[in-house]
């Protein structure tokens, strides 16, 4: 900068400031003076607009509450309905079986007299419910309302609409016990005419009938309306704030104004001539929406007023709901807040006109002292500030890219990536097409790290980021959320097979290895997909649908993707509340233990029998072990819960097979995870410790994934179990890996069929072949053989006549509780198969 540029500065510097604080007290002064009037006006009218539309809202939300407490119980009417009446025939029904117990010594007929008497006479549904009998062959036991019907044969009788009402409801409560029926019938009090009527039978056995009742959907529908309109008629809020109803005729149906109530006012005019009814019915056809008008009476007052009301049309009952608010109260309102905001105002003004002089003072003089100060620095800081400025825009670059990229991969991270996606709704929102949001694992990476450091791991990751943005189009972005997990955005898709090739571009990117510092790794991924504007309309909704969908790629295969849906995420969040319960349902004591015999044949006497696990929760219901197994094994759960079962089954059958001289083997389920624990060995010898049980009854079912990945590990667990003559059978044999060389190199005594090819062995000359296989590799390795699934006659004979010793399966029983169990091995079976 020039010298005498300089110099003028500093001028500038030392007098300008008191300059501009005399003319910015002056111009100060003048706007706050001037302007204190529009402010004034401002402020009313934002206060009048305001409140205006706050006191409409209000008013709106009084009638839309009152609305949808209407449309709820209409809802709900028919439900409510049929649990009226079938809780009332609950109680006829225990009635005539009470007195049916009470009366065994005295003659049906005698019996059937006071049954009839003690029903005739009851009433319910304001007197419309009454019960009705009929026996199985249409005869009418009881009609308290037609009683000249009773002795009559009315299986044929038919309502308007055809329906044979005797016949089937008498199916109906014979075939299921219970149920619903609907027909037409008279009223009590109009027999001419016939009304949808809904009943409820239910069947009683010791006469071979079925009680039932049933009210009339109208009636039942205008309970509700009373009950509705009285409880509207006691609304209140505010001061004068009430809830009105009409029908389509102009009559008052609900008001505050008793006087009021039933009255037609369909030709009410105000003092101005507004047809106030007539508006207000024609503007709720139209859905809904406001009128002014002036009301005759004022609740507060007695007087007429003007009032603005909101009308809303409830179209199924020919009704008009509304609501208002008087302009009275506005301006009430209005007048005080007015005076407080002049007044303010006012005081506003000799606040800032004497802050403003006092500051004025204070600034002239410290300008004075600081233009002195600034002068003599202005030279020094000069070259350091530009210094200064060059450095931290260079830091406030560098920080903005760190801010939104991944600092190993150099990725965008989950802020920028946020930012795209919101820009890709936008964009797709305004072209009408799709956006796909994609989130990426790898499989496996964990084997990485553990293998070869967190170094190769970090290196690999590098890698994949580098082939992930190759792949990408123009407009798509990429990211890392962190760890081994991927984000992609891919806006502006038409359909959704092209989200598919994106998709399938991205798995072929890990096809080919990766060469990390020599070593070469091989990686594959699982992906979840969703979907806007079909899954979410918002990026987080977006994110989360994704994960989940992530989630179950990963628990159904590795190495795929899938789309979230509905289904998935009803799946998903079910499998949490399993996983949740799973956690204390060993301490609740949820679990029961079933026993499913083996039967050796010919012969067919009790061998064994295997112990399968039940789950039964209290809001559950009973889950599916197909369902909670794979789940268990997740959480780790299925280890305690592997030695409760081995536990009180082996101290059950201890204490059955001492009463009895069949040596009767046990067979128990493992999972992998228990093969893999530690103390495996010793918790299982513990167990037939504590329980007595012998080793030699006892055998362990295994599948052929269980060792698929360490045979020598899973080789010398079982060969120590061996040597304390517990017994190891292959389950499932021939559905998984079914190596050859597994059965030379494991102490396995027995192979268990699959039911897959039991099912299918009459059928299946296929089948038949495996299954004899399987009977030679058997006989060739001098081990024991069970045939799993057997249910029909023709599948025993066949393996008998095949060389298998040992079914099981539903044609002899089906998995039954201990007690059953000890009664067919203590006292023999109580009929033999057919």
């Amino acid at each position: 900068m020039p010298r005498a540029d300089e110099k003028t500065l500093l001028k500038f510097i030392k007098f300008a400031p008191i300059s501009i604080v005399l003319l910015f007290s002056l111009v100060v002064t003048y706007i706050v003076i001037t302007g204190n009037v529009n402010k004034v006006r401002y402020e009313i009218e934002s206060t009048r607009s305001n409140f205006i539309t706050s006191q409409k809202e209000l008013i709106r939300s009084e009638v839309n509450r009152v609305y949808n407490q209407i449309a709820f119980e209409k809802s709900r009417s028919l439900d409510a309905l049929k649990g009226s009446i079938q809780e009332r025939i609950y109680e006829a029904h225990a009635i005539a079986t009470e007195i049916y117990k009470s009366n065994q010594d005295k003659a049906p007929d005698v019996v059937i007299e006071i049954i009839k008497n003690a029903l005739r006479t009851i009433r319910f549904n304001n007197g419309r419910g009454y019960f009705f009998v009929y026996d199985m062959q249409g005869k009418n036991i009881l009609h308290p309302i037609l009683p000249h019907l009773e002795g009559k044969d009315l299986w044929g009788y038919q309502d308007v609409k055809g329906a044979y009402v005797v016949q089937d409801m008498g199916r109906i409560s014979k075939q299921q016990g219970e149920g619903f029926y609907t027909w037409w019938w008279v009223k009590p009090q109009n027999k001419k005419e016939q009304f949808e009527k809904v009943g409820f039978g239910k069947y009683f056995e010791p006469y071979d009938w079925f009680i039932g009742t049933g009210e009339y959907v109208v009636d039942f529908e205008n309970d509700i309306k009373e009950r509705l309109l009285e409880s509207f008629n006691n609304i209140r809020f505010g001061k004068n704030g009430y809830i009105f109803v009409i029908d389509q005729s102009g009559k008052i149906l609900a008001h505050y104004n008793q006087d009021y109530l039933g009255t037609n006012k369909l030709e009410l005019k105000d003092t101005n001539g507004f047809e106030i009814v007539k508006e207000a019915i024609q503007v709720a056809q139209e859905g809904e929406g406001y009128i002014q008008y002036v009301d005759p009476l004022m609740p507060s007052t007695g007087r007429p007023a003007e009032k603005i009301s909101f009308v809303k049309e409830v179209a199924e009952w020919d009704w008009v709901v509304g609501s208002g608010t008087y302009i009275s109260e506005i301006e009430n309102y209005l007048a005080e807040k007015r005076a407080v905001i002049e007044s303010d105002n006012a005081a506003q003004v000799v606040k800032i006109s004497t802050a403003g002089f006092v500051i004025a003072i204070i600034l002239i003089m410290l300008s004075i002292s600081l233009s002195r100060g600034i002068e003599r620095r202005f030279h020094k800081y000069r070259s350091r500030i530009e210094k200064d400025f060059t450095d931290l825009e260079s830091a406030r670059d560098q920080l903005r890219y760190m801010a939104h990229h991944d600092a190993l991969t150099d990725l965008p991270n989950r802020s920028l990536l946020l930012d795209r996606v919101q820009q890709g709704l936008y964009q797709s929102q305004s072209c009408k097409t799709k956006l796909a949001v994609l989130f990426l694992d790898l499989d496996d990476f964990k084997k990485v790290n553990d293998l070869y450091g967190h170094h190769i791991g970090d290196e690999l990751l590098v890698e994949i980021a580098n082939r992930l943005s190759q792949v990408v189009d123009e407009g798509d972005s990429v990211s890392r959320f962190g760890g081994d997990e991927f984000v992609f955005s891919f806006p502006l898709i038409n359909s959704l097979a092209e989200a598919e090739q994106k998709v399938e571009r991205i798995i072929e990117a890990f096809k080919a290895k990766f060469v990390i510092q020599g070593k070469e790794i091989y990686s594959t991924c699982s992906i979840g997909i969703s979907l806007f504007p079909d899954d979410a309309q918002v990026a987080e909704e977006l994110f989360a649908k994704a994960d989940i969908a992530l989630y179950k790629s990963k628990a159904l295969q590795k190495g795929c993707f899938l789309f979230f849906n509905d289904e998935l995420n009803r799946k998903v969040k079910r499998d949490l509340l399993i996983e949740s319960a799973l956690r204390s349902a060993l301490k609740r004591n949820e679990f029961t233990l079933v026993y499913q015999p083996q039967i050796s044949s010919p012969g067919e006497q009790v061998v064994g029998v295997e112990v399968l696990l039940r789950w039964n929760h209290s809001e559950l219901g009973a889950v599916s072990p197909l369902e909670f197994i794979p789940i268990a094994e997740d959480i780790g759960a299925i280890v305690s819960i592997g030695y409760h079962v081995l536990e009180e089954a082996c101290r059950f059958m201890g204490g059955l097979i001492q009463q009895t001289d069949n040596p009767i083997k046990l067979s128990v389920n493992l999972s992998p995870k228990q093969l893999t624990d530690n103390d495996f060995c010793d918790r299982v010898l513990a167990i037939l410790d504590q329980t007595g049980f012998p080793g030699k009854h006892l055998t362990l079912e295994i599948t052929e994934n269980l060792f698929i990945s360490d045979v020598a590990k899973c080789s010398a667990i079982l060969e120590t179990l061996r040597q304390h003559e517990i017994s190891i059978s292959l389950d499932d044999f021939g559905t998984g890996y079914s190596s050859l060389s597994y059965i030379n190199q494991l102490p396995i005594n027995e192979i268990k069929i699959d039911r897959a090819f039991i099912c299918q062995l009459i059928e299946s000359p296929q089948s038949q072949s495996l299954v004899k296989t399987i009977l030679a590799i058997a006989q060739a390795c001098e081990m024991n053989v069970v045939a799993e699934g057997v249910e029909t006659r023709q599948q025993h004979q066949k393996l008998i006549d095949m060389g298998c010793a040992i079914h099981q399966g539903y044609y002899f029983y089906q998995p039954m509780p201990s007690s059953e169990l000890s009664h067919i091995l203590l006292n023999g079976p109580a009929t033999q198969p057919a």
